[in-house]
């Protein structure tokens, strides 16, 4: 029973270790991104396709977050979720970096 509950523990601490990327823009509403992300999705799958790239997942992220930046005007934020989900005495490692 401890074996499971240490098990449960320790994948919720892992799982929120990734950080989330949000899309920020001068002008436009986070339900703008959606529609303009798939346009950049769909534009770097065929530059992809054209050079010969399809499974650089590199070159097909930084491929879409220059057509995002560049053609739509939307900037990158990335935050980790770990500042905001930790408790007490982890938490305070983050508020002082």
């Amino acid at each position: 029973m401890y074996k499971f509950i240490i098990i449960i523990c320790i994948t919720a601490a892992l799982s929120s270790c990734a950080t989330t990327t949000r899309w920020e823009h001068p002008t436009k509403k986070q339900t703008g991104s959606y529609l303009d992300l798939l346009h950049c999705k769909q534009g770097a799958n065929q530059s992809a396709i054209k050079s010969g790239n399809l499974q650089d997942k590199e070159f097909i992220k930084n491929e879409i977050d220059k057509c995002m930046n560049e053609k739509y005007g939307w900037s990158k934020e990335e935050e980790s979720p770990l500042r905001y989900y930790l408790p007490f005495p982890f938490n305070l490692f983050f508020a002082y970096r």
